[in-house]
């Protein structure tokens, strides 16, 4: 079973994500943003990680489909990514139709938080430049559920949406074990 695990900037995804692989030693766990990066330092497009999202979108399209191409073999992949991408040219989807049909997830899991939680979690985390995000976490949440829906229709995977409460990570990460073992 694929997963594809969603969350906005600053939501805690990659935290529940982590407590969860603890208990899913079966799965492989992949960053798609990170993947991308790889290649795209390889090519020497990029040097960081958040210069990615200022890219063409020629140039995203292309890194998106030779990332997804890796992942298409594998059997059992939990996916940490974004949907909605905010560059300087608009919102573009993290994983559009050419993805998610490559991918083929089984399920697409949301991990939510409260805005004001998300924008303090930002506020600390001072290894990433999201000065120029002006999309309110609250409209970033509502366009992830948007995308997963369209996501869904396109492949028939199931969309869970899971709550990550303050210091409840471990909580959330159960949950998201559990979703994969339905």
């Amino acid at each position: 079973m694929k997963a594809i695990i969603i969350g906005i900037p600053g939501v805690g995804k990659t935290t529940v994500l982590k407590e969860a692989s603890k208990q899913l030693p079966k799965y492989e766990t992949v960053n798609f943003g990170t993947k991308m990066l790889e290649t795209a330092k390889k090519r020497e497009i990029v040097e960081d990680r958040d210069q990615i999202r200022k890219l063409s979108p020629e140039k995203t399209k292309k890194l998106q489909k030779e990332t997804a191409k890796k992942m298409k073999k594998k059997k059992k992949l939990l996916i940490d990514t974004h949907l909605a991408i905010e560059t300087p040219k608009g919102i573009v989807p993290g994983i559009p139709k050419w993805v998610a049909e490559k991918i083929k997830p089984d399920r697409i899991i949301l991990i939510e938080a409260e805005p004001n939680e998300i924008r303090s979690r930002r506020k600390k985390d001072k290894t990433r430049k999201r000065s120029d995000f002006t999309l309110p976490p609250e409209q970033h949440q509502k366009l992830n559920r948007y995308y997963a829906a369209s996501i869904s229709t396109i492949t028939g995977a199931v969309i869970k949406i899971i709550k990550n409460k303050p210091n409840k990570s471990k909580k959330a990460g159960k949950e998201l074990v559990k979703t994969m073992k339905e």
